[in-house]
């Protein structure tokens, strides 16, 4: 089960990528509702920054361990179901295309 917080970037970290470019890391700074102060480092960098310092955002955290925070953005949350729905709609097509023209090609 998990708690949800509004949280707020409070730094951006600058770094390069394995190519040069510069990337861009936020650090979020939410309260727990037992009024903890959690600082929580986004997992991914992003070029140019998807954030800045000031943004507010939703965190869900679980309350035993709020440092294992979840930013919760669309793409976050359902990554894998938008990347296999990728990988199946052409599938799909297809395989509808092949059904439905079947009787045809007899």
């Amino acid at each position: 089960m998990s708690d949800r917080a509004e949280a707020t970037v409070i730094d951006l970290e600058h770094s390069k990528d394995s190519d040069g470019d510069d990337v861009y890391k936020p650090t979020f700074k939410f309260m727990t509702k037992q009024n903890q102060e959690i600082e929580y480092r986004y997992s991914f960098s992003t070029k140019p920054a998807s954030w800045t310092i000031g943004d507010k955002t939703t965190i869900a955290y679980d309350p035993n361990h709020p440092t294992d925070a979840k930013v919760l953005t669309y793409f976050g949350t359902f990554n894998i179901t938008i990347i296999l729905l990728a990988i199946a709609m052409p599938l799909i097509v297809v395989g509808a295309g092949y059904y439905l023209t079947n009787p045809y090609l007899r």
